[in-house]
């Protein structure tokens, strides 16, 4: 029993090995089976995704010509408003040269009323020159008044000289007067001078004979009159000084009344300036006025320039709306063609989406039994 029991039992193990083996192999194959149907499933997605956005870009493109079209039809509307306006046109150009006919005329009205406004102008001309001779006479009043005040101005000038040398001769004297009694003065020092020292001989003299300690006595008080002569010098040059400042002073005091008068004469001469500068102006404003009418004249004649420039500058405009529309009607033309190639692209875009839509037909068809049969496989190998 033993011995049979085993041997059973051995049996047992080797079908389970053997299954082991089978569902093991099976299972080492499956990942690949995976990966396989991925790899077709990727493919049609591609595909799919590939005729669809070129099918996309394609509706895009007959989209813009479907707004084109629009667009050549809302010109075709407006070439015809623009034949109606060329036939009103036609009409309007007769009546612009009948129009032409009747400014011929009222041109010639207008010459013969410029000339009369030209003889108008003259005759204010001839009386503003009248005016302006009388004005002129005047004027050579008023230059002779202006050489005599040039005459005055030099006299006045030459006053001012004689005043200031006469001033000047004035301080010189002033000045030798001072210099005498200075030179006095110092030759009284001098003698003072003089006096002192005879006196200080006569002083050491007597010293002498007296005694000793006089002596000392009357040696502290010569150093004493010493210091106190020595700060009478000092008080002499302070005085000197003095002096010569207060000579600085009134020579500064007639200077400033001098300064004074001069500024008085400055203002005078200031005025007489600005009365010149005046004149000048007046004279200045009167070539101005001159020149002012020259240009009234010129602006005049410029006005009517610009009125015939304005004429032709209309004309010119019209002309350039006919050439515009002229290059409207040849674009609608070509916007006409253009529309004739559309449609044709559009009949050749329909039949190519009706045989796409049956090949996307097809590959969904074929990828439905792909994914059924990868369904299939997936499931026996389960089982």
């Amino acid at each position: 029993m033993p011995a049979k029991g085993k041997y059973l039992l051995n049996d047992q193990e080797l079908k389970h090995e053997a299954l082991y083996r089978k569902f093991s192999c099976i299972s080492q194959y499956q990942p690949l089976v995976l990966l396989l149907g991925l790899s077709m499933l990727s493919c049609g997605v591609l595909i799919i995704l590939f005729f669809a956005l070129h099918l996309w870009s394609i509706h895009k493109e007959s989209v813009k010509q479907w707004s084109i079209h629009k667009e050549s039809v809302k010109q075709w509307s407006i070439h015809k408003e623009r034949v109606k306006q060329w036939s009103i046109h036609k009409e309007s150009v007769k009546q612009w040269s009948i129009h032409k006919e009747r400014v011929k005329q009222w041109s010639i009205h207008k010459e013969s009323v410029k000339q009369w406004s030209i003889h108008k102008e003259s005759v204010k001309q001839w009386s503003i020159h009248k005016e302006s001779v009388k004005q002129w006479s005047i004027h050579k009043e008023s230059v002779k008044q202006w050489s005599i005040h040039k005459e005055s101005v030099k006299q006045w000038s030459i006053h001012k000289e004689s005043v200031k040398q006469r001033s000047i001769h004035k301080e010189s004297v002033k000045q030798r007067s001072i210099h005498k009694e200075s030179v006095k003065q110092r030759s009284i020092h001098k003698e003072r001078v003089k006096q002192r020292s005879i006196h200080k001989e006569s002083v050491k003299q007597r010293s002498i004979h007296k005694e000793s300690v006089k002596q000392w006595s009357i040696h502290k008080e010569s150093v004493k009159q010493w210091s106190i002569h020595k700060e009478s010098v000092k008080q002499w040059s302070i005085h000197k000084e003095s002096v010569k400042q207060w000579s600085i002073h009134k020579e500064s005091v007639k200077q400033w009344s001098i300064h004074k008068e001069s500024v008085k004469q400055r203002s005078i001469h200031k005025e007489s300036v600005k009365q010149r500068s005046i004149h000048k102006e007046s004279v200045k404003q009167r070539s101005i006025h001159k020149e002012s009418v020259k240009q009234r004249s010129i602006h005049k004649e410029s006005v009517k320039q610009r009125s015939i420039h304005k004429e032709r500058v209309k004309q010119r405009s019209i002309h350039k709306e006919r050439v515009k529309q002229r290059s409207i009607h040849k674009e609608s033309v070509k916007q006409r063609s253009i529309h004739k190639e559309s449609v044709k692209q559009r009949s050749i875009h329909k039949a190519r989406a009706i045989y796409r839509h049956g090949i996307y037909r097809e590959i969904e068809r074929n990828t439905k039994q792909l994914t059924g049969f990868l369904n299939k496989g997936k499931g026996t190998v389960i089982g």
